[in-house]
């Protein structure tokens, strides 16, 4: 005989009368096993299968069971408890007259609880996965066993072009670039001794990119705009350079759309015009009706329209700006220095709006993108050492 008492939560009656039903059903056509162990194991199993399918509620079971073979009588009362679905309580049960616990340890990696945990294992496998990278991924390392790389280590020098033109840069040998070419040859040839590491090659601003290309010299240390061609590799800038507007006295507050300007072809003072004009010049789309009628819209009353000038040298394009022939010139500070004293003898001076700022960088042609990948590399060490800014102030600049 099975006897099974509830004691319902008010709260929760619905369930555990469900589940009380349950459990009668379950119990009601088993045959208890006679032995002490199987009748223990029987409890545990079917005490489980009465809750399974009542997911809200968890059972402790108290029951009652006469049977003609057995000289005792074990005896249980059911209570339903709601169900936490975070913790199980200890289980509790007879085995050979004495009481024993079932220990379980309370360690989960769901939920709330289990958050902390999976926090400090992601922290473990994150810096277990920076230290495997740093050791594997070394940059200069993998860099230098580039084929590239090993062409020039078994020439023994690395073939550098540099201005011979630019004032502080570099002009009769020596200068700034002169001297960041050196130190770069012999971050790449470390076993080479002093200057030998490095053959300089003269270069102007149209014969830099065209020795590039054809392999005459490796990487070009000549104030190589950064990013100015696709077909080259830039490393970091080591220098940053202004673009301004030369004007003559008097025009330094004059609107530029309201100059003509004149540029040098090919330089950077080309580039930082065309994307000022580019950036504030008023532009109206074309509709369709346009386009198919072949037809420009015209502009509004008060467009903004620059007009700029060509020219094939800085001596032409000064000259045109103390002739009247265009109000305003485009030119690099680097080339102010160079050109200062017909800056000075014809008195430009420069226009209150600026062009922008240029970043001059070490380049290498794009099929061995190895060579200014180090000099990236090379730029980097010297900036954080205070190398970099040491160097620049040395020649001035």
């Amino acid at each position: 005989m099975l006897n099974v008492r509830f004691v319902p939560n008010n709260l929760f009656s619905q369930k555990l009368n469900s589940a009380a039903a349950l459990g009668k059903s379950r119990f009601r056509n088993t045959r208890m096993p006679e032995s002490v162990s199987d009748r223990l194991r029987f409890r545990q199993v079917h005490s489980r299968k009465a809750c399974s399918e009542s997911i809200s509620v968890y059972p402790i079971i108290h029951y009652t069971v006469n049977m003609p073979l057995l000289s005792m009588c074990v005896f249980t009362d059911i209570i339903l408890i709601m169900k936490n679905r975070h913790h199980h309580p200890r289980r509790s049960f007879l085995r050979d007259g004495k009481q024993h616990k079932k220990l379980r340890l309370n360690f989960t990696l769901r939920g709330e609880k289990g958050k902390p945990v999976r926090i400090a294992l992601c922290c473990a496998a994150g810096l277990v996965l920076l230290v495997l990278l740093a050791m594997l991924l070394k940059p200069r390392t993998q860099l230098m066993n580039t084929p590239e790389i090993q062409r020039i280590r078994e020439r023994g020098v690395l073939a550098v072009g540099v201005r011979d033109d630019m004032p502080l840069f570099a002009e009769g040998g020596e200068g700034f670039e002169i001297e960041l070419a050196q130190k770069f040859a012999a971050y790449l040839l470390p076993d080479t001794a002093g200057d030998a590491a490095a053959k300089l090659i003269t270069v102007n601003a149209k014969t830099a990119s065209t020795k590039l290309s054809d392999g005459t010299i490796d990487a070009a240390v000549a104030l190589m705009p950064r990013g100015a061609s696709s077909k080259y590799v830039y490393s970091y800038p080591y220098y940053t350079d202004t673009c301004s507007v030369l004007v003559k006295s008097g025009s330094e507050t004059t609107p530029l759309n309201e100059l003509v300007i004149g540029f040098v072809q090919g330089t950077a003072g080309e580039t930082r015009l065309k994307k000022y004009v580019d950036a504030h010049e008023t532009k109206v789309e074309r509709t369709l009706i346009d386009r198919l009628k072949g037809r420009t819209p015209e502009l509004p009353a008060d467009a903004i329209v620059f007009t700029t000038k060509a020219f094939a040298s800085y001596p032409e394009l000064f000259d045109a700006l103390a002739r009247g022939t265009v109000a305003g010139a485009a030119v690099t500070g680097a080339y102010c220095t160079r050109y200062a004293e017909e800056i000075s003898a014809n008195g430009f001076i420069r226009h209150e709006t600026s062009l922008g700022n240029v970043e001059y960088a070490i380049a290498s042609a794009a099929d061995e993108p190895a060579v200014a990948q180090l000099a990236e590399l090379f730029i980097y060490d010297l900036q954080k050492s205070g190398e970099l800014d040491a160097l620049l102030k040395k020649y001035g600049l």
